[in-house]
């Protein structure tokens, strides 16, 4: 019942399995799991099988596990634009080999550094993207598409004005 009231399942906790949604079951999967009080919860693409509202939902409940109960979380995961900012540490991997192990910004800036064109880069979130799209190496890499317009706003607003012919 805790937690089930935890992760807002206490409406519906009683319902069959095949009368949930997706996203209902993902969550009654990991407050399953949850009842057991692990010390590391390991997720493969937990988001897969998900709609985008559903998957975001479960991500922001992956945030809340991990903040409000101290869990270590590992996953892997191809929807970046929510993990990537929301993770303490960005491990990226290519052909079996460890490129980077560190905070979110900095995997940002030295994916680039490693390779211009690695294919990785294209799966970052579009702040990181249009980050280095600018060419952009000054005041740290914007993770969330608010610091993607505070980054533009600040190094690059009088440029978009005489463009545009503003004043």
């Amino acid at each position: 019942a805790e937690m089930a009231c935890f992760f807002g399942i206490d409406d519906w906790f009683r319902k069959k399995t095949t009368e949930l949604s997706g996203g209902q079951k993902q969550l009654l999967n990991l407050a399953s799991i949850m009842v057991m009080q692990p010390k590391l919860l390991i997720l493969d693409e937990p988001t897969s099988q998900l709609d985008p509202i559903a998957a975001s939902d479960f991500i922001n409940t992956l945030q809340k596990i991990n903040k409000d109960l101290g869990l270590t979380i590992l996953m892997t995961e191809h929807r970046l634009e929510e993990v990537f900012p929301a993770a303490d540490r960005v491990l990226v991997m290519d052909h079996g080999k460890l490129l980077l192990a560190e905070p979110p910004a900095q995997a940002g800036r030295d994916l680039k550094r490693i390779d211009q064109n690695h294919r990785m880069l294209c799966g970052l979130p579009s702040a990181v993207r249009i980050y280095h799209g600018l060419d952009a190496e000054e005041d740290g890499c914007p993770l969330t598409v608010r610091e993607g317009r505070a980054f533009l706003e600040k190094n690059y607003e009088n440029r978009i004005r005489s463009l545009s012919g503003l004043k």
